[in-house]
């Protein structure tokens, strides 16, 4: 028998719901595909919540560090011939006027780790365009390094008010 608890959160429990694939798919679904189901459970895999890095312009560097509620990546979904998807929600139990600046901070940050990895890849200019070699960043000459899309959607409980 569980013991009862005063300190259940809010926050906690809506973490805990969206980690199951079938009710994470579903939401996805209604939101972008009007409940058709283009994206299926067994295609997401848990991802890492975390989204930190380094911010550098110049002589100026500053590190960040903020965590997800959910993400998970959905690997087969063809809609749009688009391999892979990073599928992120993100829960508010009050009124956050700047969460449409959070969840684009999200975004980019899982576009930024992305890149990142794919910069390492090109550290000399050997085979590169100029561009490329600048940028760190080639699609032509391996397909498989492209930025895989990023959405997020937010939750938020509306409580509806009489004028």
């Amino acid at each position: 028998m569980a013991k009862k608890s005063k300190t259940l959160k809010p926050d906690t429990i809506l973490k805990n719901y969206w980690r199951n694939n079938e009710q994470f798919a579903d939401l996805f679904n209604a939101v972008l595909f009007q409940g058709e189901p283009v994206i299926r459970p067994e295609e997401l895999e848990d991802a890492d919540t975390e989204q930190s890095g380094i911010f550098e312009h110049r002589d100026y560097a500053e590190s960040i560090q903020a965590s997800r509620d959910n993400i998970k990546i959905c690997k087969k979904s063809l809609f749009h011939n688009i391999g892979f998807v990073l599928l992120g929600k993100e829960a508010q139990e009050h009124i956050h006027y700047a969460m449409p600046m959070r969840i684009m901070g999200y975004d980019y940050g899982s576009y930024k780790k992305q890149y990142d990895g794919n910069a390492r890849k090109y550290t000399t200019a050997a085979g590169l365009e100029e561009d490329e070699y600048l940028s760190r960043f080639t699609m032509a000459k391996d397909p498989g390094t492209g930025l895989f899309p990023s959405m997020t959607c937010l939750i938020f409980p509306v409580v509806w008010r009489n004028s």
